[in-house]
């Protein structure tokens, strides 16, 4: 390559670099109008997700984590059961639900393996 063409490519070579620099001052990065809009939550949506349904059943029986495991695998068989956090030492099994199920229906699950449950709330 001769040094004229090579001087030539190198002053290409900056002027492109300076212009990009330029360009990009232009350029606003954080300007909000081209954020999109997010979707707003009905009142229903966010009362469901601030509080959902929840019940908490008062079980006596349960002596170690065997038990707990088998409480909340009974209870989570339950349609319309989305979790149960159960606890031995406490005596209690806390259960979200994603739809309304009856107390009985829960008692009814836990006393089928052999606990006794004292109350719902």
């Amino acid at each position: 390559m001769s040094p004229m063409l090579g001087a030539a490519a190198m002053s290409i070579s900056s002027f492109t670099v300076c212009m990009n620099a330029l360009r990009l001052n232009l350029v606003k990065l954080h300007d909000p109008s081209h954020d999109r809009a997010r979707k707003s939550r009905t009142k229903n949506e966010i009362i469901e997700k601030e509080n959902p349904m929840e019940k908490t059943l008062k079980i006596e029986g349960m002596m170690c984590p065997h038990c707990e495991a088998t409480v909340k695998k009974a209870l989570e068989a339950i349609d319309g059961v989305d979790a149960a956090v159960v606890s031995h030492t406490a005596g209690t099994a806390v259960v979200t639900l994603s739809a309304d199920v009856a107390n009985d229906t829960l008692k009814s699950a836990v006393e089928a393996k052999d606990y006794t449950v004292l109350g719902v709330e």
